[in-house]
């Protein structure tokens, strides 16, 4: 089995907070699975399918001279060294077919971020375009506004456009603007609001 985690082993003793919160695993069921010892044969998911399966992972020192330790990975606190008689310390895991499965070089890439901003534009000052960026903690309907000196509204870049969590870049061309100073304003759901100053010189 291969697998990766975003943190650390949990010890099925000693309770501590650290715990994988995630884990990419690779399941060989034709090396894991022995019929002729009265294993129950796990059917793997078809191409195109997603199966909830409860299982706990465990890895025990088998090197024939008895087992002297095990660490177990679980979501649930309950985990004991009982896990392997106790379905309720089982965690439900997702297995998906090979045509839905996803794989990536760090894990940490899909990491959201933790709290939601606006960026100053860059460049500025600009003429006649410049990028806005922001950032978002979950899936948002995000509205994009610009706005002149007086409070008028004289461009909308994004009107609640539903947008994934992560950093977002939106480009603006002022190309038939005055010169002056704009204001825009970036709302994400009723979750965060937010105006910053820009400055157009042509």
């Amino acid at each position: 089995m291969l697998s990766k985690c975003d943190t650390a082993w949990k010890h099925p003793t000693r309770r501590s907070a650290s715990k994988c919160n995630k884990m990419l695993s690779l399941f060989p069921l034709d090396q894991i699975q022995d019929l002729s010892r009265g294993d129950v044969v796990l059917p793997p998911p078809g191409a195109d399918d997603i199966r909830l399966i409860p299982m706990t992972i465990t890895l025990n020192d088998a090197d024939g001279a008895g087992r002297v330790h095990q660490i177990t990975w679980s979501l649930k606190n309950n985990v004991t060294n009982n896990w392997w008689n106790s379905p309720n310390q089982w965690q439900a895991v997702a297995m998906v077919g090979r045509n839905l499965a996803i794989f990536t070089g760090n894990e940490d890439e899909a990491t959201l971020p933790d709290t939601y901003a606006l960026e100053q534009n860059y460049p500025n000052p600009f003429n006649p375009a410049t990028t806005i960026r922001f950032t978002l903690t979950n899936a948002e309907a995000v509205t994009l506004r610009v706005y002149d000196v007086l409070g008028r509204e004289v461009m909308r870049l994004l009107d609640a456009k539903q947008m994934a969590g992560g950093t977002h870049s939106v480009g603006f061309d002022a190309g038939q603007l005055a010169s002056g100073v704009y204001f825009y304003r970036l709302d994400a759901g009723t979750a965060f609001s937010q105006t910053k100053q820009m400055m157009l010189l042509k």
